[in-house]
């Protein structure tokens, strides 16, 4: 409980994205999302909203504009209430701290 509280507070410091990265990797993980033909995974009844209270995110418009840029990128798709994560990969890269989409 208290490495996971001391990890909960280091993450706290990273920027938005890897947060966001990071819980998103930790959805894929448990096996909470659908895996589809092309390796693509697929989350339904999650939105922004939802992933802003995951990592703890004061500001919606923080995630938001993290999630356009994973968007523009080619990494994640999303619509009402579905966020795709199309390059695992990249995603898991991010989440790391060694790439960013920023």
């Amino acid at each position: 409980m208290i490495i996971r509280a001391t990890q909960k507070n280091a993450e706290s410091e990273l920027a938005i994205e890897q947060q966001l990265a990071k819980r998103l990797i930790d959805l894929l993980n448990r096996g909470l999302g659908e895996a589809t033909a092309d390796e693509a995974v697929v989350f339904r009844r999650l939105g922004q909203q939802d992933l802003a209270s995951l990592i703890g995110a004061k500001k919606l418009d923080s995630v938001k504009k993290v999630i356009r840029l994973l968007k523009a990128a080619g990494i994640v798709d999303t619509g009402r209430q579905v966020i795709t994560i199309l390059q695992p990969a990249v995603l898991r890269e991010i989440a790391d701290g060694n790439r960013t989409v920023s």
